[in-house]
């Protein structure tokens, strides 16, 4: 299955795709860069340190609310605190993790997440940020000696179905924020990061 197979057609509102680049020297090197790459990719607890700073922080999560610390597999969830969110969080799942590996000339690796409700407290009032529409897809991949990182969102609907007043407001300012395009840096770092950092898993 190609990337392109992969990403959700878009059929709603906004989407975005924002990519880094790499070149290789030598096919071992490139070997190399895609290992990390990958390593990299399924280690989303390590996504802040990748991302840097100021990116949001990420744990991978059971469905029973018990936190994660391996690599990331399909159905766990991902628990996101964005930085302008304050104490709340928000929510994804894997959907699907696809690998190809043909390594003389082309690997790949391609994770799908979807937004779901806080599988921690049912009861919670406050709901995705997003709606069950929109996709974010991760990918790494490598063509001989080029290297492409890219994260493709989806059918990127705000959810106003939230609970409470406060609720709503809060996921409109957020929503309209990443839809204006705030979050595009942290994603540019942490496509890089993917590609570049070596982070240590303990």
């Amino acid at each position: 299955m190609t990337k392109n197979e992969s990403i959700p057609k878009q059929e709603v509102t906004a989407q975005s795709d924002i990519c880094f680049t790499l070149n290789a020297t030598k096919l071992e090197d490139a070997k190399q860069i895609y290992f990390k790459g990958k390593e990299n990719l399924v280690n989303v607890n390590r996504w802040h340190k990748i991302a840097g700073s100021f990116s949001a922080k990420f744990q991978l999560i059971n469905a029973n609310g018990v936190a994660l610390f391996g690599t990331a597999k399909v159905n766990d969830y991902i628990k996101i605190q964005l930085p302008t969110a304050g104490k709340n969080c928000d929510w994804v799942q894997i959907e699907s993790i696809k690998k190809n590996n043909e390594q003389n000339y082309y690997q790949q690796i391609i994770m799908k997440t979807r937004p779901v409700d806080n599988p921690e407290n049912k009861e919670s009032t406050t709901k995705k940020l997003f709606t069950e529409d929109d996709t974010s897809t991760f990918s790494i991949e490598r063509k001989k000696e080029k290297f492409t990182a890219a994260i493709h969102g989806r059918n990127e609907l705000l959810n106003i179905k939230s609970n409470g007043l406060l609720h709503k407001i809060r996921n409109g300012i957020i929503g309209i924020l990443v839809m204006l395009g705030i979050n595009t840096t942290q994603w540019k770092a942490l496509n890089k990061g993917l590609l570049t950092k070596q982070v240590a898993i303990k």
